[in-house]
């Protein structure tokens, strides 16, 4: 007996959605207070419920970017272009109107970086539109200062025959060291010290060895011996505050494009000094 079988070939064919042509798009220049973005060589393409962008990040600016925050604002024909996962908060502060953004590090001058954008949105690819905007960024900043009162200095040091003061800034602070030249002690009220803005804002501050939770808690003075001296430290106290859980200090100076309104600014420290009355019986 012989047995037949007979096998049957079934063939499955799976439609897969075509991608969508990828599209160029014109060059940008985004305009910075140091310079300019250059965008180039952009593509975009829309497919099975991703955008991707692709091109150059060219930074034509005079500044070395520790972060540069840029913004893009994405429309179609039916509207705003919104991606799912949503800008970098200093992103949207910096442009509300931002769909997303691209945040870039260690960006130095005169160097391209790949953009290389996917993200899960719905848009019509043949009528997207994309636009670039400076929303932020941070580039070192050194600052030059100078002593005006009690006597115009080219550098941050003051001399008289009782007493030599050298003052030093720093990022969230100012050093200083006081020396006593005299034979008598110098005391130093911490409680009537203050720092002193350009536009005339006065505030209280704190020193080496004040916990930043007792900043309004009042303070022992200092007493610096005869021929002796004393290394400390001015924090204003409306630059430390609680946040997200601990105590930091802000900045004192500002970097990035924020730091061009600083020149030519002016501020003071009101330090009174009692000279040889502060341990009289």
């Amino acid at each position: 007996m012989w047995l037949t079988a007979s096998l049957l070939l079934a063939v499955l064919s799976f439609s897969i959605p075509a991608l969508a042509k990828r599209r160029p798009l014109p060059d940008q220049t985004v305009t910075t207070p140091v310079g300019d973005i250059k965008i180039t060589n952009l593509m975009c393409d829309h497919a099975l419920g991703f955008l991707f962008l692709n091109g150059n990040i060219v930074n034509a600016t005079t500044k070395s970017w520790d972060t540069l925050y840029l913004a893009i604002e994405l429309q179609d024909k039916n509207g705003v272009v919104q991606p799912k996962a949503k800008p970098d908060p200093i992103i949207l502060i910096g442009d509300p109107s931002a769909s997303t953004g691209i945040v870039a590090t260690a960006f130095v001058v005169g160097t391209t970086i790949k953009l290389r954008y996917q993200e899960s949105a719905k848009a019509d690819n043949d009528t997207l539109s994309v636009k670039f905007k400076f929303a932020d960024g941070r580039y070192p900043v050194h600052y030059r200062t100078v002593l005006t009162k009690p006597q115009p200095t080219s550098t941050m040091e003051y001399n008289d025959d009782a007493l030599a003061i050298n003052f030093s800034l720093q990022k969230t602070e100012i050093d200083f060291v006081l020396q006593n030249k005299s034979d008598d002690p110098i005391k130093l009220d911490w409680n009537l010290v203050s720092f002193i803005q350009s536009w005339g804002t006065s505030q209280a501050v704190i020193h080496k060895g004040i916990k930043l939770a007792d900043k309004q808690a009042p303070k022992a003075p200092s007493v610096v011996p005869p021929k002796a001296k004393i290394e400390d430290i001015v924090v204003p106290v409306e630059n430390v505050e609680f946040a997200n859980g601990e105590w930091r200090t802000q900045d004192l100076l500002l970097d990035g494009p924020a730091s061009l309104k600083m020149v030519g600014q002016e501020f003071s420290i009101f330090m009174p000094l009692d000279l040889g009355h502060c341990c009289a019986n």
